[in-house]
């Protein structure tokens, strides 16, 4: 099984997920009906599957009423917080330590490690640096983060 059937097996014992033709009917890769569980569009590449129903599944969990509305603050605050903790789970900093270990420096590289789409890594980095700065200390580790993901052991 790939890192998306693991994922999907795991999410399914909590909510019902189903993969349907979404994106041409709604324009959306995946969404979440509180009560109804998790649809994601089924044309994706795996890697986009397993980002996309991480991010649904955390709205499962931390987002209330109907957010599509972008457009509100409110929603797009909740939005997010269900990208934030996706970004956590499927790229922890200690994943990011175990690619560079292994060599892996370039974005493209340590998506394809992780199983995760390259545009969800970036975007995850980002999320990193507005947390903790371009470069941070993390359990012994130097991180920094710019056209490579480098590191330095201390």
């Amino acid at each position: 099984m790939n890192s998306y059937e693991v994922l999907l097996d795991e999410i399914c014992s909590n909510i019902n997920v189903v993969e349907a033709e979404l994106f041409n009917a709604t324009g959306l890769l995946g969404v979440y009906k509180e009560g109804k569980g998790i649809i994601i569009d089924k044309n994706m590449e795996t890697d986009l599957k397993k980002t996309t129903l991480m991010e649904e599944y955390m709205h499962s969990k931390y987002t209330v009423g109907n957010i599509l509305d972008q457009t509100s603050i409110e929603n797009r605050k909740q939005e997010l917080l269900a990208r934030k903790y996706a970004y956590i789970e499927l790229v922890p900093l200690e994943a990011l330590i175990e690619a560079y270990s292994l060599g892996l420096t370039q974005y493209y590289e340590v998506a394809d490690f992780l199983e995760v789409d390259i545009e969800f890594l970036w975007n995850a980095t980002n999320y990193y640096k507005s947390t903790y700065g371009t470069m941070f200390q993390y359990k012994g580790v130097l991180i920094y983060f710019s056209n490579t993901i480098t590191m330095e052991f201390k």
